[in-house]
């Protein structure tokens, strides 16, 4: 490999590594904003009583331990 072939492969190789990280910067952020929005549909199901709850399938201590529960926490799954 010459000067010139190798210099372009590192360019290419940093400029992949940036891109991978961007990428996955975005997937976070999405991640994140997914969250949020997922926090915001569960907060009404603490208005509903523990009857209502049971007919869905849940508990007021599922809801409650998944409103309180870190949104860093939750991020990727």
């Amino acid at each position: 490999m010459n000067a010139h072939t190798n210099t372009q492969l590192i360019r290419t190789t940093k400029a992949f590594a940036v891109a991978t990280l961007v990428e996955r910067i975005v997937d976070a952020a999405a991640g994140f904003a997914q969250r949020v929005q997922d926090r915001r549909g569960l907060s009404p199901l603490l208005g509903f009583s523990d009857h209502e709850l049971k007919d869905i399938g849940l508990s007021r201590g599922d809801v409650e331990r998944e409103i309180t529960k870190p949104l860093f926490w939750r991020i990727g799954g």
